[in-house]
């Protein structure tokens, strides 16, 4: 009888091993196949962020937009208005854009310029200065050079 007690003992261990072996094999290329969308889904968004970036810089009315000054004193202007219609073209022309804001900063202050939404909208913002304190990295993205990009006639 002590010939037999080990029977099937190599087999279990070998189907252990062998499930170990395909569950870490499945575990690594799970975990490449997440980067691997991971980094392309990233220089996707990149590409439309740029995308988006140079269909802005080639809509927008750079003059008008020098011209605002960011206060009420703006409304009506034909500088405001030309700006307002650019906006609200580029929202319409962008993929899931609900609004799209013109935003300046001055003395630490984020002020609206201009924005896409018509003035009938309850969400229509005034030329306003943001009095609200904004955290501190909000601001790094007005103190950074900013890119250029390649202008493309």
């Amino acid at each position: 009888m002590d010939k037999y007690k080990n029977i099937g003992k190599p087999i279990f261990k070998n189907i252990i091993r062998l499930f170990t072996s395909l569950y870490t094999a499945w575990f690594i290329m799970s975990g490449i196949f997440l980067a691997y969308f991971w980094f392309n889904s990233i220089a996707d968004i990149k590409r439309n962020a740029l995308t988006i970036a140079e269909v802005a810089a080639r809509s927008l009315d750079v003059e008008a937009i020098y011209r605002l000054k960011g206060t009420q004193e703006d409304l009506g202007t034909e500088n405001y208005e030309s700006v307002k219609n650019s906006l609200a073209h580029l929202a319409d022309s962008i993929s899931g854009a609900r609004f799209v804001y013109l935003l300046t900063e001055k003395e630490n202050k984020i002020i609206i310029m201009a924005d896409s939404e018509p003035p009938d909208s309850s969400a229509y913002p005034l030329p306003v200065r943001f009095t609200a304190r904004l955290p501190h990295h909000f601001f790094n993205f007005f103190q950074r050079k900013p890119r250029t990009l390649p202008f493309r006639p």
